[in-house]
């Protein structure tokens, strides 16, 4: 690859194609821990372009814009019921020294619990971070059990949080971050809008009161899709399908609402989320996510400095929207590595009905230096069943060796590295 050599270090799905996709990703103890999302599909890619292309684009092109509120009833009510047809998450670490993989939650031989956390209803492994020594893992699940939390001191798993933080609506927990010595994580929640919670122990939760009650008093505000600390504020960034995205920060006690160039969305409602937030040279780099359902607007990457503005991705920024190609909708993974690097992984997706079979080209993977950009991986690292790079992070911490996981619905992720 240009750039950059990559070679794949993990079997296809860790052996399951209903494995598709890497989710929480982090280093603990040394240990690179990856949660998965497993759900049956019933038909190969081949066979969904055009299913996609015919019956789903063109059914949510016009919910999303003619009745919002009809579309995040549909789409509450497939996430609500997704769960269902999962055999559980997955979580595996991998080990430098030795150079191999480990069932941590599986069903294979050796694994600590089974799949789902013993609840295959948990299908999503979704977020991982680590707070007080312990590794923190959230859960996304259907509206039967609810979103879930569990807590590893390295031998012994515990459930901290269930039933959703006792509301079932609260399908996922779906970011999380250490901000003053707590811990703080937000929910997706498509029938009241997303909801934050912290713990200062890991064991008792709080609800954290938001400005007009959940969803910033925004039922569209379904996601809170992702966090950041900076200049001593938890920075907070939502989906929402209506407005477009939403910047909100918090300073302990109270939240503010952050002013977007050209209001929420970055002045255009196909900017729907805030899918990710990293610190890099000082400033606040946020990258975006554009609706999967309209041609012609991809994501966008824009960097803050507490005060003012600058596009670095998108259509009036010298490399355009999705890098060039609308196709790449979301920047869905970023980092910013030891080594002075922003790394920005995309979900790739063409929801053009004249372009009947082509439903993606593969992920792609850009590299930002502080001045300029270069694309170091691309067409899903020669497979472009690899939708979107899934996860990402630096492992062995400051080694510079990056790794990324990958969507794949037809035979299961791939974890590729540097």
């Amino acid at each position: 690859m240009q750039g950059m050599s990559w070679q794949e270090v993990a079997e296809s799905g860790f052996g399951k194609p209903y494995n598709h996709a890497t989710r929480g990703i982090e280093v603990y103890r040394n240990e690179l821990y990856i949660g998965t999302q497993n759900l049956f599909t019933f038909l190969p890619q081949a066979k969904m372009a055009p299913l996609a292309k015919l019956l789903i684009i063109p059914i949510c092109r016009i919910l999303e814009r003619i009745r919002p509120e009809a579309f995040i009833t549909f789409g509450g009510t497939i996430f609500a019921l997704a769960g269902l047809l999962s055999e559980g998450c997955e979580v595996w670490k991998y080990n430098f020294t030795t150079g191999e993989w480990y069932p941590v939650v599986s069903n294979n031989e050796g694994s600590q619990l089974p799949a789902g956390f013993g609840n295959r209803m948990n299908f999503i492994a979704s977020v991982m971070k680590v707070y007080r020594g312990k590794l923190f893992v959230g859960t996304m699940s259907s509206i039967l059990t609810g979103c879930e939390v569990w807590m590893y001191d390295g031998d012994k798993w515990k459930r901290v949080a269930s039933h959703g933080f006792g509301d079932l609506t609260n399908l996922g927990v779906w970011c999380a971050e250490v901000y003053r010595g707590e811990l703080y994580v937000g929910t997706m929640n498509w029938f009241k809008g997303c909801q934050v919670w912290k713990t200062n122990d890991g064991k008792s939760w709080k609800k954290i009161p938001l400005p007009g009650g959940d969803g910033f008093g925004d039922r569209f505000n379904v996601y809170a899709w992702s966090m950041e600390v900076y200049q001593n504020h938890l920075y907070l960034g939502t989906f929402n399908l209506k407005t477009g995205c939403q910047l909100w920060r918090f300073n302990g006690s109270k939240w503010e609402k952050v002013y977007l160039p050209g209001g929420d969305g970055f002045g255009t409602e196909e900017n729907y989320g805030i899918r990710n937030m990293v610190v890099y040279n000082g400033k606040l780099y946020i990258g975006t996510a554009s609706s999967l359902f309209h041609d012609g607007v991809g994501c966008e990457v824009w960097a803050y400095d507490g005060k003012e503005w600058e596009e670095v991705v998108g259509r009036e920024a010298r490399i355009k929207d999705g890098f060039g190609e609308d196709t790449n909708k979301y920047a869905w993974t970023m980092i910013a590595d030891s080594k002075g690097n922003l790394f920005v992984g995309t979900l790739n997706f063409n929801p053009s009905i004249k372009e009947f079979l082509d439903i993606t080209s593969g992920c792609e993977v850009w590299r930002f230096n502080g001045t300029g950009w270069e694309r170091v991986a691309w067409n899903g690292f020669g497979n472009e069943n690899n939708v979107g790079a899934r996860s990402i992070i630096e492992y062995p911490e400051g080694s510079g060796i990056i790794w990324i996981g990958t969507w794949n619905i037809l035979k299961g992720c791939e974890v590729w590295r540097s």
